[in-house]
């Protein structure tokens, strides 16, 4: 009886108190996530190479287009979720220290890494395409002819 009285004081308690969500809780959850995401990126990749070595003409274009397709939606999580991991990483530098230094540095360059292996945006398709390059800076772009 005793046990149960102390366990309902305290789930009132941190109902009316709750434990704080930081913006490091979620950038490591969606760290967790992004990993997660560029697993499943590598096994339709290699999933896709696979089917692309072994199949036929017919079932080969329509296994691949499907592996295509999901491919692409994986990609645009990757992109949502690194963008999101970004954001929070930014927002970790208005967050006190309570008890201890939040390796910001270490998360930079982990998510400078997961941001290389992301798949890059493709130029239409066309004949001759005129594009800007997508990782010059603005202020020094160019254009390339194909």
């Amino acid at each position: 009886m005793l046990v149960t009285l102390i366990g309902v004081i305290l789930a009132f308690i941190f109902t009316i108190f709750p434990y704080p969500v930081t913006s490091r809780d979620i950038l490591r959850q969606d760290c967790a996530r992004q990993f997660h995401l560029l697993s499943n990126m590598y096994s339709l990749t290699q999933t896709r190479m696979r089917g692309a070595m072994n199949a036929d003409g017919a079932q080969k274009t329509n296994d691949s287009l499907a592996l295509r397709r999901v491919l692409g939606k994986v990609g645009f999580k990757c992109i949502a979720v690194q963008t999101r991991c970004l954001e929070n990483l930014a927002y970790t530098s208005w967050e006190p220290d309570l008890h201890t230094k939040f390796p910001k540095k270490t998360y930079t360059e982990l998510l400078g890494c997961m941001q290389r292996s992301l798949p890059l945006p493709l130029p239409p398709p066309s004949s001759s395409s005129l594009f800007l390059f997508p990782l010059v800076p603005p202020a020094v772009s160019f254009v390339v002819v194909f």
